[in-house]
């Protein structure tokens, strides 16, 4: 016999984050406690209380009809103009709005017509929260109430308020509420698991990640998308190990010059003219950073002179390597080294 699920805020929540982690509370898993958790449940009730203050200032220095902690029939039998805590309970769910703001035309049409608005303690609005959004919009639509095109979102620290359209957010939302449904009506058929962003805060991660890691799951591989891995599916990949061998290393190049390493520098030797102008040799070292100041013969000597870094390895090319091929003399004028070629360059002391 089917188990009978209750759709909930919560479960809803928990399978828009993660369908194996739904699946797990519809089946009834164990929940481990968790300090993460309790602290921010903490915080979300202490924002729903700051923003249901809010809101009950802001409606009543007008005369307006409010009211809190009711059901659903009796904000629509009423046409309260702002209902806070409203809950709408039926065979097959229990939905809670954070508040419900009479549209303008509420008062003068045939039908009760609410904007579901809910609470949100972060900073900024994911796709999650405009899903749960389109949860509460469902559950007007099937209480036959009204069918909102948009709701609003009740965020930050300063109380900002978005409009958020609901057409496509709806969709979404229909197609979890069925999947919802169908793992209730078949628990045996679980979802395939995936890690995903939403698992360090969960409470199931240990457990789920010793299961990736017997599978071998594509999801361990960080950054990679659900997408992809529908796709690696498709083509009949379903671990990481099956990946590496899709893996092929670049063909080696013709130029019997090794690549350099990312974090190997190109040094250039400076090759001095008559004018005094220079001009580069390519050539690469390992990496060892020595600084060098070279300064032309041709111009005086209070000419600025011109610094050079170069990276190698120890031991470190000889001075011929660096400066050109020819053969180089070495002779002691006044305390100063003077290295002689066919361009002739001077390293003051």
């Amino acid at each position: 016999m089917a188990m009978k699920t209750l759709i909930t805020n919560e479960l809803f929540l928990d399978f828009i984050e993660c369908r194996y982690r739904g699946y797990l509370k519809i089946t009834g898993a164990t929940e481990p406690q968790s300090g993460l958790l309790d602290v921010s449940g903490r915080l979300r009730e202490r924002y729903h209380s700051q923003a249901r203050e809010r809101l009950l200032r802001a409606y009543s220095d007008k005369a307006n009809q409010v009211c809190t902690d009711v059901g659903l029939s009796v904000v629509l039998a009423n046409r309260f103009d702002l209902a806070i805590d409203v809950t709408a309970t039926d065979a097959n769910a229990s939905v809670r709005f954070d508040a419900l703001m009479a549209a303008p035309a509420n008062a003068r049409g045939s039908q009760p017509h609410y904007i579901p608005i809910i609470f949100v303690n972060n900073e900024k609005i994911s796709t999650e929260d405009e899903l749960q959004l389109a949860l509460c919009a469902s559950t007007l639509i099937r209480w036959h109430a009204c069918r909102p095109s948009f709701g609003r979102i009740l965020y930050g620290s300063d109380f900002r308020i978005r409009k958020v359209k609901l057409a496509r957010a709806l969709e979404k939302a229909d197609r979890a509420l069925e999947e919802i449904r169908a793992l209730a009506e078949r628990p045996s058929q679980p979802p395939l698991l995936r890690l995903n962003t939403h698992c360090p805060t969960c409470v199931f991660r240990t457990n789920c990640r010793a299961t990736a890691i017997e599978k071998d799951d594509l999801s361990l591989l960080r950054g990679i998308k659900e997408k992809e891995i529908v796709k690696l599916r498709n083509k009949g990949i379903f671990t990481v190990t099956q990946l590496s061998y899709t893996f092929r290393p670049r063909k080696k190049s013709s130029d019997p010059t090794p690549e350099s390493s990312s974090t190997t520098m190109l040094s250039r030797p400076l090759r001095f003219g008559k004018s005094g102008s220079m001009s580069l040799e390519s050539r690469s070292w390992p990496s060892r950073a020595l600084p060098y100041t070279l300064t032309s013969k041709e111009r005086p000597i209070m000419t600025p002179t011109i610094s050079l870094v170069l990276e190698f390895q120890v031991p470190p090319p000889s001075f011929n390597d660096l400066f050109g091929r020819t053969s180089a003399r070495t002779k002691r004028r006044s305390g100063r080294t003077f290295f002689k070629s066919s361009q002739t360059s001077r390293i003051p002391s």
